[in-house]
């Protein structure tokens, strides 16, 4: 945690940078694919706060391993996990579905789904190697 303390800012400035980068991603998949303009996001601005979180929580425990695989292994258990955490607390505890992932390939309760996952293990092992 010491290491957390001494590079705060640069954690702060990772989190904010995800989280606008992320929201800017899904207003163009909107467009693209789904042909409409969509703000994304459960807060007013330009971020999405549950990509950021999730990022900066992978700076800070990810340490690279000699084994590629095990990287990889990592990097999904923690984004699988962040993420349908965020969706179970955010539909029990305020009542607020995010997403619904119910028509999807192997979702589990809508909350995850196997494209997801690996979607965002694909852009975590990116972000983490570059």
């Amino acid at each position: 945690m010491k290491y957390v303390k001494e590079n705060y800012n640069y954690y702060l400035f990772s989190f904010f940078l995800i989280s606008v980068m992320f929201w800017i991603l899904e207003m163009v998949y909107s467009l693209i694919l789904r042909n409409k303009f969509v703000l994304p996001g459960v807060w007013y601005g330009p971020y999405c706060p549950i990509y950021g979180f999730t990022f900066s929580l992978l700076l800070v425990i990810f340490r690279k391993d000699k084994n590629i695989i095990i990287n990889i292994i990592k990097i999904a258990i923690t984004v699988i996990l962040v993420e349908y955490i965020i969706s179970f607390i955010s539909s029990k505890i305020f009542n607020n579905v995010i997403w619904d992932y119910s028509g999807k390939f192997l979702n589990i309760n809508g909350r995850i789904c196997l494209e997801m996952s690996f979607i965002f293990t694909s852009v975590g092992i990116i972000y983490l190697n570059q």
